[in-house]
């Protein structure tokens, strides 16, 4: 499964993407461009928190909240579903790859469980007509 980092390409190049399956990491820089709303499936978008690679560690979380926030505008969601939707897409990720056993075994817990704090696994959530993800 191919995740673009720091993906910049153009919207036909990442319609192109989306077809051949990659995902994209989205920083702060790009989460305000109109392509991930309108050519990414939202089940395809992780947030970057390395964005301002030469900034404090302290910084991270700032930086992830800021591109949450930009995702949300996009999408035109809530920052908590967005949190919510990049939490399922790292757990799929997790799980169709079959990585977890890599993984600390508290973080492999929390992977598995729901917005409800319910253990799970291969949970789709909801679709639209088209396949994707539906957020909200």
């Amino acid at each position: 499964m191919p995740v673009l980092h720091a993906w910049t390409g153009a919207a036909a190049n990442t319609r192109e993407a989306v077809a051949l399956g990659c995902t994209f990491s989205i920083h702060s820089a790009v989460a305000r461009e109109s392509k991930f709303r309108t050519a990414v499936p939202p089940e395809r978008i992780r947030v970057e928190s390395d964005h301002g690679w030469a900034d404090p560690p302290a910084a991270i979380p700032c930086r992830t909240e800021w591109v949450e926030h930009l995702v949300a505008q996009q999408l035109g969601s809530s920052v908590g579903e967005v949190r919510r939707l990049v939490w399922e897409n790292l757990a799929r990720i997790i799980r169709d790859t079959g990585t977890e056993h890599l993984l600390p075994p508290s973080l492999g817990t929390l992977l598995r469980a729901g917005s409800d704090g319910q253990e799970r696994s291969g949970r789709d959530g909801r679709r639209d007509p088209s396949g994707r993800a539906v957020v909200g």
